[in-house]
C-alpha cells in the first residue's frame, strides 16, 4: 500500500499538464501518467507495458533519442507529436538501467514565439526607426534602420543602452512630459521630436509612442515609430522659400487646376485683385477679366498648352472692387513627373504705370521733336533777321539817304524786332536760348519783381507772395527765370477771368527716392527750389493739359494769344535742368510748379556773390585783320560790308576747314576769327577747338541763334565773346573791339 507521501506525488503528477513516463533498458514503458497525455489522445497508465521502439517504429528521430537516453546520456529534445510540438527532458534514474523523461506540450509557446520572429522580421525590415524600451526606460530591441539613424553599429549589444542616448534632452523632457503619460493615458501618442546621433547632431523625427500592458493591465513595455523628418523639412523650408520668393515678386502668381479651381494665389495677387487668398484657395478662380469670356480664353490657351507653349495677352483686368486696369497676363502649364497636364499657372503685371510711362514718353518725345523744329526755324528766322536788321541800320545811318524813307524803315525795324523776340520764345521752348546763368537765390528774384507783378494783376484778383526762410539759390540765367515767373501769372491772370486769387510760393524742398519714383518724367532725388503758382480759376481737363506746353496751342480766342508762352516757360525750366509739373481740376482752379536744382545744401547770399564774382570781358577799340566764318551767304555779306566800314580788313570762309586753309595761305596775320556754330563739313566749335591747340594767341568769337546745339559744347571754353543772332550794327562791333581788346 502507498504510503500518504507517495499518493501526494502520484496526484500531482497526474494532474500536472505534463507528460512522465519511464523506460527499462528494453525500452519498455514503466510508467506513463500526466494530465498531457491528453494532448497525445493517450490516458494514464495506458502505455505502460508497450515498448517505446515499437510504438514508434516509423518515427526515427525518436527511436535516436531514446537510444541515447537508455545510452546514458541526458539531453532535451523537441519533436512534432500528434499535431503538437513537444519538448522532453531525458534523464537516467539513480535506481537501475532505462530512463525517464518530461515532456512539455510547448506548441502555444513556439507559436508565440515564431510570431514575435516574424514580427521582429517585419519591423527589422522597415526603413523607420521602430525601437522597444522597459519603462524604466532600458532599450531592448532597436531595429537596424533605428542603428543606422543613430549610428549605432548593427552588431553592438544594447545592453546599457538607455532612451536618453538616443534622445536631445529637449526630446527627452517632452517623452516623459507628454509621450508616455499620455500613451499611458490613451495607448498612444504622436508628435514632433528629435533623436540623437552619436556624432552629438540632431535629426527631426515625426515619433509614435505605443504602452503595451500585460495581462493583469500593467504597463510592460513601450514600443515607437519615427520617421525621419530631414527631407520633409527642407522640402518644407525650400517651399516655404519658393513662397516667399514669389510674395516678394511685384507680379501676381495664380495657380489654377484643370478644373479651375485655385491652388495658389500669392500676396502680389491679393494686393493686386483684392481677393484674400484665403477667400479664393479652393474655389473656382474669380472672374478676372469680364471683358475677355474665360471659356474663349481657356480655349485659347489650352491651345498652346498642348504645344507646350506658354499664352501671353494683354486685357483689361477687374479688380474685387469693380476698378480696372490694364494687365498683362502670362499662363503656362503645369505637367506633373509623367509629363501630363495637371493645372495652370498665371503671372499677372499691372500695366498702369507703364502705360502712364509710355503716355509721359510719347509726350516727351513729341515735344523734344516739337522743340527740334521751333529751334531749328527760329535759328534760320535769326539768320535773316540778322541781314534785315543790318541793312536796315546801314540805311538808315546811310549819310545820303531818303529821310522820307525813315518812317518806314523805322517800322520795319520795329517789326523786326517783335519778330525776334518771337523767335526768342521758339528758342526758349526747343531749350537752344543764349543762356547766361547766374547763381542767385530765388527768392532775391522773386522779391525783386514783387512790384511789377503787383502792377500787372487787376486790382480785382488777390496776389499773394509767400517766401521761405530757406534759401533756395540755384544756378539759372536770372532774366529767363523772371520770364518764368512772369508767364506764369499772366497765364494765371487769363485764367481767371478778372476775379479769383493768385498765389506765388518759393520754397526749397528735397526730394527722397521714393519721392522722385512717385513723380512722373522721372524726376532725380536731391535738393530743388520750388517755385509755384497757383489760380482759382476755370482749371483745364485732361485734354487741354496734355497740350498747354505745345508752341502755338492756346484756348483764347483768336488774336489774343500767341500760344507760345507757355512753351517758352517748358523750354526754358528745361534748359536750367529743372522740371514742370501742371495739376489741375475744372472748377476749381491750377496749380503750376517748378522744380530747379538747388546750388548747395542751404546757400547764403555771400556764397551766391562769391560765385558771381568772376570778371567779364573788357570791352576796348582797335582794328585789325578779320575772319568771318558763316555758311549762309547774306550774313556773311552784311557782316563784312558793316565791319569794312568800320576800316577793318575781312577775309571770309564757308565753313570751319576752308577758315583753316585761308589761314594758312594769307600774307597778313589773322587777328579774330568770328565764325557761326552750325556749318557743314567743320563747325564753329570744332575750329574754335582746333584753333585754340595749333594757334591760342588768335581769339574766337562764336556767333549763333543757339550756341549749346547737338554738341552740347560750353562755348565760352573755345571763345573770347558770344554773339547771339540775330544782332545790331553796334553789337557786332561792341563785340569785335572787345575780342581783340581782350
Amino acid at each position: 500500500m502507498p504510503t500518504a507521501a507517495e499518493g501526494l506525488l502520484e496526484t500531482v503528477v497526474a494532474s500536472a499538464p505534463v507528460v512522465l513516463f519511464a523506460l527499462d533498458a528494453e525500452g519498455t514503458f514503466t510508467l506513463s501518467q500526466g494530465e498531457g497525455l491528453g494532448f497525445l489522445d493517450l490516458s494514464p497508465g495506458q502505455l505502460v507495458g508497450e515498448s517505446f521502439f515499437a510504438l514508434y517504429a516509423d518515427r526515427p528521430e525518436l527511436l535516436a533519442d531514446a537510444r541515447r537516453a537508455l545510452a546514458g546520456e541526458r539531453l532535451r529534445t523537441v519533436r512534432e507529436m500528434n499535431g503538437r510540438v513537444i519538448e522532453t527532458w531525458w534523464s537516467t534514474p539513480n535506481l537501475g538501467p532505462g530512463t525517464i523523461g518530461v515532456s512539455v506540450d510547448v506548441t502555444e509557446q513556439r507559436r508565440a514565439e515564431e510570431q514575435k520572429d516574424r514580427l521582429l522580421t517585419i519591423l527589422d525590415a522597415t526603413p523607420d526607426f521602430v525601437g522597444i524600451a522597459t519603462v524604466d526606460e532600458n532599450v531592448t530591441h532597436l531595429n537596424p534602420a533605428g542603428r543606422r539613424m543613430v549610428g549605432l553599429p548593427l552588431d553592438q549589444p544594447l545592453a546599457g543602452v538607455r532612451i536618453t542616448d538616443l534622445h536631445p534632452p529637449r526630446a527627452m523632457k517632452r517623452l516623459r512630459e507628454d509621450a508616455f503619460p499620455a500613451a499611458i493615458r490613451k495607448g498612444t501618442w504622436s508628435g514632433e521630436s528629435a533623436l540623437k546621433h552619436i556624432d552629438g547632431s540632431e535629426i527631426p523625427i515625426w515619433q509614435v509612442v505605443v504602452a503595451h500592458r500585460s495581462e493583469a493591465g500593467e504597463v510592460a513595455f513601450f514600443s515607437t515609430v519615427a520617421s525621419d523628418l530631414t527631407e520633409w523639412k527642407q522640402a518644407t523650408e525650400q517651399l516655404s522659400f519658393q513662397s516667399r520668393l514669389l510674395d516678394a515678386v511685384g507680379q501676381a502668381v495664380i495657380g489654377t487646376d484643370l478644373d479651375g479651381s485655385v491652388t495658389y494665389w500669392n500676396r502680389a495677387a491679393e494686393e493686386l485683385y483684392g481677393w484674400s487668398a484665403e477667400e479664393v484657395i479652393g474655389s473656382p478662380i474669380p472672374d478676372l477679366t469680364p471683358a475677355d469670356p474665360m471659356p474663349a480664353r481657356t480655349e485659347q490657351a489650352m491651345a498652346f498648352f498642348g504645344r507646350d507653349e506658354s499664352w501671353t495677352k494683354e486685357i483689361e483686368a477687374h479688380r474685387k472692387d469693380g476698378a480696372t486696369f490694364p494687365a498683362l497676363v502670362t499662363n503656362a502649364p503645369i505637367r506633373d513627373e509623367s509629363g501630363d497636364l495637371v493645372g495652370v499657372v498665371g503671372v499677372s503685371s499691372d500695366l498702369s504705370k507703364l502705360k502712364t510711362l509710355e503716355a509721359e514718353l510719347r509726350q516727351a518725345q513729341k515735344m523734344e521733336a516739337v522743340g527740334r523744329l521751333a529751334g531749328g526755324v527760329a535759328h534760320d528766322f535769326n539768320n535773316l533777321l540778322t541781314v534785315v536788321q543790318l541793312h536796315l541800320q546801314l540805311l538808315l545811318e546811310a549819310p545820303d539817304g531818303n529821310a522820307a524813307l525813315v518812317p518806314d524803315l523805322m517800322e520795319i525795324q520795329s517789326a523786326s524786332r517783335r519778330a525776334a523776340e518771337l523767335t526768342k520764345q521758339l528758342l526758349a521752348f526747343g531749350r537752344k536760348q543764349v543762356f547766361e546763368e547766374r547763381v542767385v537765390d530765388l527768392r532775391d528774384e522773386v522779391r525783386g519783381m514783387g512790384t511789377m507783378l503787383r502792377r500787372l494783376v487787376p486790382e480785382s484778383i488777390a496776389l499773394d507772395i509767400e517766401i521761405s526762410a530757406r534759401p533756395s539759390v540755384v544756378k539759372v540765367d536770372p532774366t529767363q527765370v523772371q520770364q518764368v515767373l512772369l508767364n506764369l501769372v499772366v497765364n494765371a491772370i487769363d485764367a481767371l477771368e478778372g476775379r479769383g486769387e493768385i498765389q506765388v510760393q518759393v520754397d526749397r524742398t528735397r526730394l527722397s527716392r521714393a519721392a522722385a519714383a512717385e513723380v512722373p518724367w522721372r524726376v532725380a532725388p536731391g535738393d530743388y527750389a520750388r517755385v509755384t503758382v497757383r489760380d482759382t480759376g476755370g482749371g483745364m481737363d485732361e485734354e487741354v493739359m496734355a497740350r498747354i506746353f505745345e508752341p502755338f496751342f492756346t484756348t483764347k480766342e483768336e488774336g489774343k494769344g500767341t500760344g507760345l508762352g507757355l512753351a517758352s516757360v517748358y523750354g526754358i525750366v528745361k534748359q536750367s535742368e529743372g522740371h514742370i509739373f501742371v495739376e489741375s481740376i475744372p472748377g476749381e482752379g491750377t496749380v503750376f510748379r517748378v522744380l530747379l536744382p538747388a546750388v548747395g545744401p542751404d546757400s547764403s547770399r555771400a556764397e551766391t556773390d562769391a560765385l558771381n564774382s568772376e570778371d567779364g570781358p573788357r570791352a576796348g577799340r582797335g582794328s585789325g585783320t578779320i575772319l568771318i566764318v558763316e555758311d549762309d551767304k547774306a550774313v556773311r555779306n552784311v557782316a563784312v560790308r558793316v565791319l569794312e566800314s568800320q576800316g577793318y580788313e575781312v577775309v571770309t570762309a564757308t565753313n570751319g576747314k576752308e577758315a583753316l586753309e585761308i589761314m594758312r595761305g594769307h600774307p597778313s596775320p589773322i587777328d579774330l576769327v568770328v565764325t557761326d556754330i552750325v556749318m557743314p563739313e567743320m563747325g564753329g566749335v570744332d575750329l574754335a577747338r582746333q584753333l585754340r591747340r595749333d594757334r591760342p594767341e588768335i581769339p574766337v568769337v562764336l556767333m549763333s541763334g543757339y550756341p549749346r546745339e547737338e554738341s552740347g559744347v560750353d562755348v565760352a571754353e573755345f571763345s573770347v565773346a558770344f554773339l547771339a543772332k540775330p544782332f545790331t550794327v553796334s553789337e557786332l562791333l561792341e563785340t569785335v573791339r572787345g575780342a581783340l581788346q581782350a
